[in-house]
């Protein structure tokens, strides 16, 4: 879970996400390989869902050649 860096003393204030973004669909897109779009995609995913998200995560390989 994301936090503020300026906690309450019963620790750190947690961030909200936005009511407008409740049904947000997010693009990672880039041509080049190896840029951490799928590391930064599932990290998000797992941060969302253990928030009580709903989460479809969809990796799909462009034509290679």
């Amino acid at each position: 879970m994301a936090t503020t860096s300026s906690g309450t003393p019963d620790g750190p204030k947690p961030l909200g996400w936005p009511s407008r973004l409740t049904k947000a669909r997010l693009h990672f897109v880039t041509g080049k390989g190896g840029t951490g779009k799928s590391t930064i995609a599932a990290a998000l995913a797992l941060a969302l869902a253990a928030g009580g998200r709903k989460v479809l995560l969809v990796e799909v390989e462009g034509r290679q050649g």
